[in-house]
């Protein structure tokens, strides 16, 4: 009795560790670089150069990271939904637009022009080409052919994609407006003096910037009006939505804060010294960058409080989040890795003692085994 207690004690001490684990976890550790982790429903996809001469698009699923590419061009950019993953490619004459679908590679574009920076939702992909060599225009990849959203003098840039629809900003010599595609027609959105840039759309919801170099402001359209949040004399920029919530940084070029607008109010997040900048949000959930004196760390704001989420001498940066996870990509001294935060450590991450559970099994078979042995022997 007192073995058998000995080893369940042994099995308890393996398998735990696979039922919490501490933040952060770190993903990568290599000696290249890499770089821009995006992430969705807990899996992460990035680029590094493992080579040093050019970058590859890698996906961490979970339990492992798979190389998605591997040529002697440069793939940059990814972005990711649903296990899907799209991202720019150069083919050793232009630039390119590709799709991992979760089990192959397909080549979207196939030009003599330069197709950049993608976005995806629910397989299909959004992006800004340059057919004439002269001004910029929208497409469309509808999971089985492209469609040119514009076809126009202006600069159309910055587009984003949720649910079929899509929206940007498109430019001239003048002023800058923000324009929307919903799926059969263009919507301008706004129609003024001002430049109107970095749109982003969350449920039917569009957040950008409104103003100059010196005064901006953020500018809310949720499918009747427009709201005006802030109104000040400050850099309001790189607004951010989620679930009717906005986030952004507001303040100068060397000392900026975050701020929140709940749906009714403005919440200021951080009051410090430092530069605060580059949030993200889901669920509520603000992360951003911050000085802390010294280097760049990760920040969350939970709701009520604030959390730092690093505390080292290197500089944390470029954090994105989804659902109960937050990676970024952080300095080790020689290069920069990909690491995680989980909101909720408890749960269990495969990555952490895989063969835990394995060893336990194979201990209790192999002293059951033995112990029959000795039995059978002493009869």
């Amino acid at each position: 009795m007192k073995v058998i207690c000995s080893l369940l004690v042994i099995v308890l001490l393996l398998v735990l560790p696979t039922l919490g684990h501490s933040n952060p976890i770190q993903i990568t550790d290599n000696s290249y670089w890499d770089v821009y982790p995006q992430i969705d429903n807990g899996k992460i996809a990035w680029y590094a150069n493992p080579d040093g001469y050019d970058y590859e698009i890698y996906y961490w699923t979970g339990i492992s990271i798979i190389q998605i590419t591997d040529n002697s061009y440069d793939d940059e950019s990814p972005r990711f939904h649903d296990g899907q993953i799209t991202w720019c490619g150069y083919d050793g004459n232009d630039w390119e637009i590709f799709l991992w679908n979760g089990i192959a590679t397909v080549q979207i574009t196939d030009n003599s022009y330069h197709d950049w920076y993608p976005q995806i939702h629910n397989g299909q992909i959004t992006w800004w080409a340059i057919p004439d060599n002269n001004d910029p225009e929208i497409y469309f990849w509808d999971g089985a052919s492209i469609i040119r959203i514009t076809d126009n003098s202006l600069y159309d840039h910055q587009p984003m994609i949720e649910n079929g629809q899509i929206v940007w900003s498109g430019s001239d010599d003048y002023d800058s407006n923000i324009y929307l595609w919903d799926g059969t027609t263009i919507i301008q959105i706004t129609d003024d003096a001002y430049h109107h840039s970095d749109p982003h759309i969350q449920n039917g919801q569009i957040v950008w910037t409104r103003g100059s170099e010196d005064e901006s402001e953020i500018l809310l359209w949720f499918g009747l009006s427009i709201i005006q949040i802030t109104n000040n004399s400050v850099l309001d920029t790189s607004p951010q939505l989620h679930n009717g919530l906005v986030t952004w940084k507001s303040g100068t070029l060397g000392e900026s804060e975050i701020f929140l607008w709940d749906g009714s109010s403005v919440i200021q997040i951080t009051d410090n010294a430092y530069n605060d900048w580059g949030p993200q949000i889901y669920n509520g959930h603000v992360t951003w960058i911050g000085g802390d004196g010294n280097d760049n760390e990760i920040y969350l704001w939970n709701g009520t409080s604030i959390i730092q989420v690093t505390d080292n001498q290197y500089n944390d940066i470029y954090p994105r989040i989804n659902k109960d996870y937050i990676v970024w990509q952080g300095y080790d001294g020689t290069d920069h890795e990909i690491f995680l935060y989980d909101l909720d450590p408890t749960t269990p991450v495969p990555t952490l003692q895989p063969y835990a559970l394995l060893i336990a099994v194979l201990a209790v078979g192999w002293f059951m085994r033995n112990k029959r042995a000795e039995v059978n022997f002493g009869k």
